[in-house]
């Protein structure tokens, strides 16, 4: 069996199609990207809220076996040091982002229409009340809220 060959023209993508191609894959990463953001996030939102709950727990039922202040001191630091990690964990995907976006910016440049450059040309107009603020920057409050109330948890157990 004889198998014909192609053109060299057919064989190879015009530059265009490369990019449009490169753009998909980095469109699909970042996607990707942004999921896993969103699981680690509840990731820590669920052991958060659970020692919350196990520090509740043990000011309503202290146990009369252990010293339950050091358990409360415990689980406070605990908890300031999982949303210290937090924090870091959503600075660390805000840099990945901004490098895929980057990436997918440099690929626009070589095709017709820019999706991600124009819409972030319209959130940069945003002003007052409906102002875009980063989801890095709303994402972070979260975390420093709870250190806040970790914090205070840890002076309540001392």
């Amino acid at each position: 069996m004889k198998i014909k060959k192609q053109k060299k023209s057919e064989d190879l993508l015009c530059g265009e199609d490369i990019a449009l191609e490169e753009y998909k894959l980095f469109v699909e990463t970042t996607t990707q990207v942004s999921n896993q953001r969103l699981r680690t996030n509840s990731f820590f939102l669920s052991i958060i809220t659970a020692l919350i709950t196990a520090f509740g727990f043990l000011v309503k039922n202290p146990p009369e076996t252990i010293q339950y202040e050091i358990t409360l001191a415990i689980i406070a630091i605990f908890g300031v040091l999982l949303n210290i990690i937090w924090i870091l964990n959503i600075r660390s995907y805000k840099r990945l982002n901004a490098a895929k976006f980057a990436s997918l910016n440099k690929i626009e440049k070589q095709l017709p229409f820019k999706p991600f450059h124009n819409e972030w040309k319209e959130l940069q107009k945003t002003q007052g009340f409906e102002k875009y603020f980063t989801l890095t920057r709303v994402e972070s409050f979260l975390p420093l809220v709870l250190m806040l109330l970790f914090i205070v948890l840890l002076l309540f157990s001392i």
